[in-house]
């Protein structure tokens, strides 16, 4: 069966790691997380095979991308290419907030709190 709507403010989140507390919505082919982290949260540089956009909604987010470190505020938008290493940290005292986009889907995200039941591609 399909489900094609959830309400993330009536759900519990799953903590993928501490400090990072993340609500996923999962089709064939795309995913789309929400995420909070914790102030005091970091991120080694790591890599995926997925491509995958992030946007800042609230608090302070740094992120180091190729060597360069980038400070962004809500309404910043980052891109990773597949296979590009990538890390970061939440600056001050406010939590971060970020919505992410995932392709193709990121099973480690899985058990999803919404999940578009298909037969996902080979």
């Amino acid at each position: 069966m399909t489900q094609t709507y959830a309400d993330w403010t009536k759900l519990e989140g799953r903590e993928l790691l501490p400090g990072l507390v993340s609500w996923a919505g999962t089709g064939s082919a795309l995913q789309f997380v929400k995420t909070q982290l914790a102030p005091g949260t970091e991120f080694a540089p790591h890599s995926h095979p997925q491509e995958q956009f992030m946007a800042v909604l609230s608090g302070t987010f740094e992120c180091i991308v190729d060597g360069t470190t980038i400070r962004s505020g809500p309404g910043g938008v980052f891109y990773f290419a597949s296979n590009q290493p990538h890390g970061g940290r939440v600056v001050g005292d406010e939590p971060v907030v970020v919505m992410e986009a995932f392709h193709p889907v990121r099973r480690d995200y899985a058990p999803e709190t919404l999940r578009a039941d298909h037969d996902s591609p080979e």
